[in-house]
């Protein structure tokens, strides 16, 4: 990777501190092709995830826009479904559900991709600690970290630092800012592997 994209990515994510609007799917896909490879599938509207190809991989991990991409179009906005962003991380023996909010999973289109892996033998893994607040608009950027850190490990590299977030309900809204910086020292990483 060049050191111009190197460079983007950095702005992009300092930029990004202080905004306080929702992520879209399309600076998320940027991010994740970069942090996630080589397992990233992409980001998905919950209606358009790629079911058959997911069952067929031995690793994958996919952000998924609890969205519906038809209700997107009808709303007519471009690039931006309603919803809030979770990762699916999977392995042949595994199926990880990760929702920085740690709410179940209510969307059918997900729900049935997670009981078709069930059957064919993965077990499923849930979150259940919340460490975004629901004031917080960085899911996308939360699940990206996620993905990011699980992708390290699906390869036996994982990372030589763990992710510590506040517990407190209180103190949720400070997670914002720590997510942003282990992102930072993600692609920190990159540049020193590529440079």
């Amino acid at each position: 990777m060049g050191k111009k994209v190197l460079k983007r990515l950095r702005l992009a994510v300092a930029d990004h501190v202080r905004y306080t609007v929702g992520t879209s799917n399309a600076i998320v896909e940027k991010f994740g092709s970069q942090l996630c490879s080589p397992h990233f599938l992409g980001v998905f509207a919950a209606d358009y995830i790629p079911r058959k190809k997911i069952l067929k991989l031995d690793k994958f991990i996919a952000i998924v826009n609890l969205g519906e991409k038809g209700r997107e179009k009808r709303r007519r906005r471009k690039k931006l479904a309603v919803g809030h962003f979770v990762a699916l991380c999977g392995t042949k023996q595994r199926v990880q559900y990760w929702d920085p909010y740690a709410l179940p999973c209510l969307q059918p289109h997900v729900s049935e991709l997670l009981r078709d892996c069930i059957r064919r033998g993965r077990v499923l893994e849930v979150n259940k600690r919340q460490i975004q607040a629901f004031q917080s608009v960085y899911c996308g950027f939360f699940c990206l970290l996620y993905a990011a850190y699980q992708s390290r490990c699906m390869d036996g590299q994982a990372p030589r630092f763990k992710l510590h977030f506040y517990k407190r309900q209180a103190n949720l809204m400070k997670n914002d800012e720590k997510c942003m910086e282990y992102l930072r020292i993600f692609i920190d990483q990159l540049d020193g592997v590529r440079s």
